[in-house]
């Protein structure tokens, strides 16, 4: 996850200065445990790196994470995610 640490989001895309950046698993979470391994308390910048899974049917909630992973569940969807998630700083 370095790239990460080369992408400058706005402010607007914490809930506070201190918020974990998310690095968020939408649909199912084919990778399992490895990536909150790899990721979880790692650093970005400033910021401390979270990974949480997001149900296929929540994509509103992923509009709260910093960078997302579509699952191969949800590529029938990708068209709609990507419209859904457009606006958001993901």
């Amino acid at each position: 996850m370095n790239f990460g640490r080369f992408i400058d989001w706005p402010d607007s895309a914490f809930s506070s200065a201190d918020a974990s950046l998310r690095v968020c698993v939408l649909g199912e979470n084919q990778l399992g445990r490895s990536l909150g391994q790899f990721v979880d308390g790692k650093k970005a910048g400033d910021r401390t790196m979270s990974v949480s899974d997001v149900p296929g049917s929540a994509v509103a909630e992923a509009k709260n994470c910093q960078i997302v992973f579509v699952s191969a569940s949800e590529i029938a969807r990708a068209a709609e995610i990507a419209a859904s998630l457009e606006v958001a700083p993901v």
